[in-house]
């Protein structure tokens, strides 16, 4: 708890104290940071109110972090390039922070390679979580992966959880949204696509298959959580009602291009 906190918790337990001295007498007790007497319920109730309110006011705003400049970040990788990619994590707070990460969801194309490193070591591929080491003050952790896409197109979603030790509640989840043309041909690199329209929407949204095959579908709000996943048979539209869905950023994910869309009210 910072000096400040400590202080103002202290001032207003005093003044409690002070209004109880004067409305009651009884035997002392000793309870925290002062020595109270006895009191009416009404003012123990204020007390452990303002108790449970610093304390949450505490928890829930210390050693806050943000993605720098954004939690998705969207990138078209050189081909047969080793693309380093990265994303930040700020610490206005100034004090220590220590990040955990886990990764929650990735769709690597098996002709990719991919290695990991955050602030504190490098990996050979992606495993399944880590610690960063501690910074100090400005100081900006990181996630970078270096891909290696080769001359194959494709894309991929790869997706990961970054806590604070010890307060998984303290969290940001991040995505890395990578894409490659490759080096084939206009005509060979042809691949089903999918159209969502309007962008933005408000009561529903379409996503129209021209092609001749099927295709897997997911929508996944920025902040990580699904909303929709389904098939889309060959030459259809499928209708979605998005009027229940929060406003903000979704992300249309197929197994080919990832793309954004937006819905406001």
């Amino acid at each position: 708890m910072s000096v400040k906190l400590k202080e103002r918790l202290k001032g207003n337990c005093l003044f409690f104290d002070e209004n109880i001295e004067r409305e009651t007498r009884g035997t002392a007790h000793t309870f925290g940071l002062v020595t109270m007497r006895s009191k009416p319920d009404s003012v123990m109730r204020k007390f452990y109110l303002l108790i449970i309110v610093v304390f949450w006011v505490e928890s829930g705003f210390s050693q806050t972090f943000h993605a720098i400049p954004e939690p998705v970040l969207t990138q078209e990788l050189e081909f047969n390039q080793a693309n380093e990619c990265y994303i930040y994590f700020s610490n206005p707070s100034g004090d220590s922070l220590q990040l955990r990460w886990r990764l929650v969801e990735s769709n690597l194309p098996e002709n990719w390679d991919a290695d990991l490193c955050d602030y504190g070591t490098c990996y050979s591929g992606i495993p399944g979580n880590g610690l960063m080491n501690v910074v100090y003050d400005t100081i900006q952790p990181y996630l970078k992966l270096i891909v290696l896409p080769g001359e194959n197109s494709g894309a991929c979603w790869i997706w990961f959880r970054a806590y604070e030790d010890g307060n998984q509640g303290n969290y940001v989840d991040v995505f890395f949204n990578l894409h490659t043309p490759g080096t084939l041909s206009t005509a060979e690199q042809e691949l089903p696509s999918l159209s969502i329209y309007p962008n933005p929407a408000s009561e529903v949204i379409m996503l129209e298959n021209t092609s001749d095959r099927n295709m897997n579908a997911q929508i996944i709000h920025i902040s990580g959580i699904p909303y929709w996943q389904g098939d889309i048979p060959e030459k259809t539209t499928q209708h979605i009602p998005v009027h229940h869905w929060p406003r903000g950023s979704y992300w249309l994910r197929t197994p080919n291009q990832t793309r954004q869309f937006h819905i406001q009210k």
